[in-house]
């Protein structure tokens, strides 16, 4: 069968898949909304693959495809193989400590997750790259999915507004949308964020099953952020279990925070949280890159951190500037970045409650503060603008959220 038309099969069958799932939530998606978004996520998925196929010689996202393609193989010849890939115990034989053998599990699980659902996807495609990536949007379609039904408890208002906040903005929607470990992190992301709300708010017990199961998935993806995660939720389970004061809950959550951050210095000189951030910006200094920002060398000391903070901020909230910007991949993070100045313009002078109440609700500030500080970690860390666009999707989409449903549209 021509691939073309695999592509509009599976989009049906996925499409009705979705609408079916959807129907048990009454404020869910209805099956036009589905149709559309589902459908930008596609289109844009195989123009993410041809443009890494012919102008980037495929780059991760068809790495990931075509260890699908051997997995397949793998799974043809030896199927028990196939599935005992997930026993960790031999990466932890093969590495001399604890520590390395749960890097490189993590590394393993990471790429097995991406290639193996494809694997078996792949007797349907025939390892075609483009029918794949329609089943591999399904799969991270939920992701948003579920971050549209939190956000839509707290803005029932709102649900135009959140459509294209959470699936529409462009840089967003075409990051997500490539077969790689960014949209794996939204799908878990949105599990954790949804079922934490659902908990924290006098859910079932049982949602912790689904809040670990998230928690799992963004350790394997990337594990910093469950580092940047515990004290947003935190300080969200706080100030509704105690009814205590959001922003002093906030204040003191962050500020401990900061002071366990430095205060690990004093427990040990070479392994402590300074150290962990100035070891990982230290990888990033060593990889070769055609482009990269100007970043100094950090050091596992508070003055270090102090010292490169603006290039910090700099490097994530305002590069790359429109006049250094070089390629098609580049003026689209600087139009999302005039975008994003745009919206928090609009934020600041006509929030539709007052910045304050916006900001009084646990499922805002929290995922706020989350945000910024993902944007500092990776200032800190990565000299890279492509790795710098990529890796803030998480705490772009958030954002983008936050001033979307701040703004009073019907003023403009």
């Amino acid at each position: 069968m021509h691939p073309a038309v695999l592509i509009v099969i599976c989009y049906i069958f996925f499409v009705f898949l979705l609408r079916y799932a959807s129907k048990k939530q009454p404020d869910d998606l209805s099956i036009k909304e589905i149709s559309i978004l589902y459908g930008v996520k596609v289109i844009i998925g195989l123009i993410y693959g041809y443009i890494f196929l012919n102008w980037f010689k495929g780059d991760d996202t068809w790495y990931f495809h075509n260890g699908s393609i051997e997995e397949h193989e793998k799974l043809l010849k030896d199927p028990v193989q196939f599935f005992t890939d997930f026993n960790p115990l031999p990466a932890f034989r093969l590495q001399k400590t604890f520590a390395l053998g749960w890097y490189y599990y993590l590394s393993d699980l990471e790429f097995w997750l991406l290639s193996k659902p494809m694997a078996i996807f792949n007797f349907i495609s025939g390892g075609n790259y483009y029918v794949n990536s329609v089943f591999f949007n399904f799969i991270v379609f939920w992701g948003q999915r579920w971050l549209f039904q939190l956000y839509l408890k707290e803005f029932p208002l709102k649900r135009k507004t959140l459509l294209i906040a959470i699936f529409l903005v462009p840089s967003i929607v075409f990051w997500l949308s490539g077969i790689r470990g960014d949209g794996y992190i939204i799908f878990f992301l949105g599990l954790l964020l949804l079922y934490f709300y659902k908990w924290v708010n006098g859910g079932k017990n049982s949602n912790w099953i689904y809040i670990m199961a998230g928690f799992a998935g963004v350790t394997i993806f990337r594990s910093v952020l469950v580092l940047l995660l515990v004290p947003a939720l935190l300080g969200w389970w706080i100030t509704i279990r105690f009814n205590s004061r959001i922003f002093l809950t906030a204040a003191v959550v962050y500020g401990v925070s900061i002071f366990i951050f430095f205060g690990s210095l004093l427990i040990s000189s070479e392994k402590n949280l300074p150290a962990f951030v100035a070891n990982r910006q230290h990888q990033f200094l060593g990889l070769n890159g055609n482009t990269r920002f100007r970043l100094d060398s950090l050091h596992a000391n508070f003055q270090s951190f102090v010292t490169v903070l603006p290039q910090s901020v700099n490097n994530t909230f305002l590069r790359p500037y429109p006049w250094e910007a070089k390629g098609f991949l580049q003026w689209m993070a600087s139009l999302e970045l005039l975008l994003f100045f745009l919206l928090v313009y609009f934020f600041v002078i006509k929030t539709e409650t007052g910045i304050k109440n916006h900001f009084i609700k646990p499922v805002v500030l929290f995922p706020c503060l989350f945000a910024l500080s993902l944007y500092l970690f990776i200032g800190y860390t990565i000299p890279f603008p492509g790795a710098i666009v990529r890796y803030k999707i998480p705490g772009e989409l958030l954002l983008m959220v936050i001033l979307f449903t701040g703004i009073q549209w019907k003023k403009y």
